[in-house]
């Protein structure tokens, strides 16, 4: 390892603004005024470019994270002008809900791309992260573990760069704080196309490297003409110094670069950091950064080493910019051997100080590009009077320099930016408006595929949310919903909506959709509980026509909301549409005691209150509690209504049924009074029985389902009774069943949500069950007549789906098809996307149905936003088999059968389980009601 080398400063004229344009101004045909932000989350989020590659297509492909922590990857894909490209992930954009840090991205010969950097494990620290993605957005699940490849080099990693070899072998580079007592070094690994580690590479497929300080950091790789790889950072012994190391392809160090394959380089100031390297043609390594105190830090090496003396005398360049501070990330060398580098420049003031993007372009001796800017400098300033950086640079296929980074505003936090230059310098005015392009990101936190409706054609369609928590006010909640419809197979409807899919909105508040229905002429209702600009909810309900669009004849321009009674809180949970059309939706009421009763309300066919029902079209129904909660609707053959839920009071729930004549009064001659309660636990002390679902079986006696907490466990739980009110003691002796998926040990969490009669009269019940030792499982059951579990539903009745690599999976929704197969849907978790959609279908005997996606399941971020899909509600479109879902994007889950959040999707599927592209936008349906749901 040669002695650190010394330095000979280069000092440039900072580019002033000027009124005319001149070489250095932003070209305005580039977005607007040259410069492209994108704010991709809610206001005050923290976001930022960090790496950017330019496709075969010219395309560009930006990857960032979203805040402080650099956690959250985004990707967003702008086409060759500066706009986004609407076939990439949701309008150009993909993001995450997960703990990984993006750092860079590189583009695979057949077009996918692949994102690398760090993910944090609170039981391993961080490891280096790989993701790879589908031309479309998509995580590619050929790739590691559904998408994703992780390395654990014994402590704490961090993946910086990502190259890719001449084999397509990936190389990451970064620095392990495992090695030399607990101290940074570099660290490199080596990565087959498959995502798996290449054990030809340093005998696991990863080294690491020390150069005999505390802390090496490694910060760039690159790939030399010869296959072997240099990677560059920073050193620190008394001072930080440039640090450069250059392997074989075997993971060992070159000893033909400076002898021991190691390299530093001492500018002579305190602090020297190494951020970018590149190759040029004739295998000579440019290394870029920054040196305190002489802004930019440019240094190039002979192949052997040493310092290239052909540049500027000794191999080295400092450039100062700013009146303060100038620093340097990324270096880029174009096809004259031109070198540009890209960073930041500071100014101070005696009102103000930030920072502006800086530009620098060297000719290949290292003297100043004076064709480039003015005296080959550019800084471009964004006018946001904080801090503006540019992190990473590419040429186009016409040569024009494309700078990414990100940029501080006082409202929006950090946004994406990027800024176009023409040959001079000049901002490119063909890119996007004037040269400018911003782009706003919205909707971070969970994708819940709510509820799922099957069609009578056996196609699917599913309801989808994205929230936006932002601010903790209600009213100011963000949210976005998409229907999407798929055919039987589980593909795409394109039929639905623009491309089977409808991405919807509303600007009347705060929705939370809590259930889906379908109309005889093929019209989706929809029923939740709305925030309208204040912390009280109202019945919402909400219709939209067959092709995904919505029903503006339906209430005020489509959207329905009633207040029952009082300024509390009134929220709908279930609906089903009646004889004549009507639509009778079920929930619950804060009373003037404000304790929660029974709610049903029941609508004309244009979305007003019918008033012949209860008083004003609406009653309340109490039963001595303090608690009572409608979660299910159904309609009895005669008209009647039944209502089912649960009542608690001191501690304890039950089961609760009500029937209401078809004026809404209590139906006297069911229970006592037109009440029935049930108790699974008696004499239980804090025993909880939830009932979630109801329905009628051929019979015309009442099914609830749900599920029953005693004793420290919950367990499916199902009762039956007769038109009366009374238990069916036919069903397992005593009218009641309860069903433990975990064995009997007790330690399984057992919830029942969805719940379907097929048509031999057998009783089904899906939900999810959570294991201490597995986690959390889609979890069915199918019950016979008598109550005994069904052994020809998988050989004992019961099934249980784990289908992500996460700990929790969850059925919401469960339908029947024409053909008899079960459809569930819900959520999984997985590891970039965090909670994602989930459809399984099974065929009758309980086994997956392999003709529906793969395997009998479909996975889908909806939104591409990383956010939590969950499903609540499903529904078979009886004219074509049809399944939609109704869901919500960015949730967390409501106990009671909802999910809050501010967005909402309805997605229809075709009955083989793809989207339904004729329904709405690509099977999708988004609605933003502006607010909380």
């Amino acid at each position: 390892m040669r002695q650190p080398h010394r330095f000979r400063s280069l000092l440039m004229e900072h580019l002033e603004e000027r009124a005319l344009l001149v070489a250095g101004d932003p070209d305005v045909t580039f977005g607007v005024d040259g410069r492209v932000t994108a704010n991709l989350f809610e206001a005050s989020a923290e976001n930022g470019a960090v790496d950017v590659v330019l496709q075969t297509d010219g395309k560009i492909v930006v990857v960032g994270n979203r805040d402080y922590s650099e956690t959250g990857p985004t990707l967003t894909r702008y086409l060759e002008g500066g706009a986004l490209d609407p076939t990439f992930g949701v309008q150009g954009r993909v993001s995450f809900a997960s703990y990984m840090s993006a750092q860079a991205v590189a583009i695979q010969a057949d077009g996918k791309i692949v994102i690398a950097g760090s993910d944090y494990n609170s039981g391993n620290g961080s490891d280096f992260a790989l993701a790879r993605f589908n031309s479309d957005g998509s995580l590619d699940m050929t790739f590691g573990t559904e998408g994703v490849a992780t390395t654990d080099f014994g402590d704490n990693e961090y993946g910086q760069s990502i190259e890719i070899d001449t084999d397509g072998k990936l190389v990451v580079a970064g620095y392990s704080s495992t090695h030399n007592g607990g101290n940074s070094d570099f660290a490199v690994a080596r990565y087959n196309s498959d995502g798996s580690l290449d054990v030809t590479f340093g005998g696991d497929g990863f080294v690491t490297t020390d150069f005999g300080s505390s802390r090496d950091y490694g910060r760039s790789v690159a790939i030399d003409s010869s296959g072997k790889i240099v990677v560059a950072g920073e050193t620190t012994t008394t001072n930080n110094d440039f640090a450069v190391a250059r392997y074989n392809s075997d993971g060992s160090l070159d000893t033909t670069f400076d002898e021991d394959g190691l390299v530093i380089t001492d500018f002579a100031s305190h602090y020297d950091y190494g951020y970018s390297v590149t190759v040029d043609s004739n295998d000579r390594v440019v290394v870029a950064g920054y040196s305190s105190g002489f802004g930019f830090a440019l240094a190039r090496y002979n192949s052997n080493g040493s310092l290239d003396t052909t540049f500027d005398g000794d191999g080295m360049v400092t450039t100062n910019i700013g009146t303060s501070s100038t620093y340097g990330y990324h270096v880029a060398i174009d096809s004259d051997e031109r070198i540009v580098v890209s960073g930041n420049s500071f100014s101070i003031s005696s009102i103000d100080i930030g920072s502006d993007f800086a530009v620098a372009r060297y000719n290949s001796d290292g003297s100043p590009d004076t064709a480039f800017g003015t005296n080959g400098v550019v800084t471009t300033d964004f006018g946001t009077g904080f801090f503006e950086v540019g992190r990473s640079a590419t040429f186009d296929h016409s040569g024009r320099l494309v700078v990414v980074g990100a940029i501080s505003k006082a409202l929006t936090g950090s946004d994406i930016a990027l800024v176009r230059y023409d040959e001079d310098g000049d901002l490119d005015h063909s890119f996007g408006d004037g040269g400018k392009v911003t782009t706003d990101f919205v909707g971070v936190g969970s994708d819940d595929y709510a509820l799922i409706l099957v069609q009578p054609d056996n196609k699917i369609l599913s309801l989808t949310t994205s929230y936006d928590y932002s601010t903790y006010e209600y009213e100011d909640y963000a949210s976005y919903s998409t229907l999407v419809r798929r055919n039987h197979d589980g593909t795409i409807d394109a039929s639905f909506g623009n491309g089977g899919r409808v991405d919807l909105e509303f600007d009347s508040g705060a929705i939370s959709w809590t259930s889906i229905a379908l109309q005889n002429d093929g019209s989706i209702v929809l029923a939740g509980y709305s925030y309208l600009n204040s912390a009280q909810s109202d019945f919402a309900l909400t219709r939209y026509n067959s092709d995904g669009s919505l029903d503006t004849t339906f209430g005020d321009a489509g959207l329905v909301t009633s207040d029952l009674g009082s300024s509390a809180d009134d929220g709908a949970l279930d609906l089903v549409i009646d004889s004549d059309g009507k639509v009778v939706v079920a929930g619950y009421a804060q009373n003037d005691s404000a304790e929660y009763d029974f709610a049903l309300a029941r609508y004309n066919s244009d979305g007003s209150l019918d008033m012949t029902f209860g008083t004003d079209g609406w009653t309340l129904t109490n039963f001595g509690s303090s608690t009572d909660y409608g979660n299910s609707v159904a309609i009895a053959p005669d008209g009647k209504v039944v209502v089912a839920g649960y009542s608690y009071s001191s501690g304890n729930a039950d089961f609760a049924l009500a029937r209401y004549n078809g004026d809404g009064s209590l139906d006297m001659a069911f229970g006592t009074d037109g009440l029935v309660t049930t108790d699974f636990g008696a004499g239980v002390a804090y025993a909880s029985d939830y009932g979630r679902r109801v329905a009628f079986d051929q019979d015309g006696k009442i099914i609830v389902s749900g599920d029953s907490y005693q004793s420290g466990a919950a367990d499916f739980a199902v009762a039956r009774y007769n038109a009366d009110g009374s238990l069916d003691m036919t069903f397992d002796t005593d009218g009641l069943v309860t069903t433990d998926f975990g064995a009997g040990d007790g330690s399984a969490y057992d919830y029942g949500y969805g719940l379907v009669i097929d048509g031999d009269g057998k009783i089904v019940v899906a939900g999810d069950s959570y294991q201490s030792d597995s986690g959390s499982s889609f979890a069915i059951v199918r019950y016979n007549g008598d109550g005994s579990l069904d052994t020809t539903f998988d050989s004992d009745g019961l099934v249980t789906t784990s289908v992500g690599v996460g700990s929790y999976n969850a059925g919401y929704g469960l339908a029947i098809d024409g053909t008899g197969k079960l459809v569930v849907g819900g959520s999984v978790s997985r590891p970039i996307t965090g909670d994602d959609v989930a459809l399984v279908r099974y065929e009758p005997n309980g086994s997956l149905d392999s003709s529906f996606g793969a395997g009998g399941v479909v996975i889908e971020n909806v939104d591409f936003l990383g956010t939590n899909d969950v499903g609540q509600d499903i529904a078979v479109d009886p004219s074509d088999g049809s399944l939609i879902v109704l869901g919500t994007v960015g949730s967390n889950y409501n106990y009671y059968g909802g999910s809050y959040g501010t967005a909402v999707t309805i997605t229809r599927f075709t009955p083989s389980g793809a989207f339904d592209e004729t329904f709405g936008e690509q099977g999708n349906v988004v609605v933003d009601f502006g607010g909380y749901s």
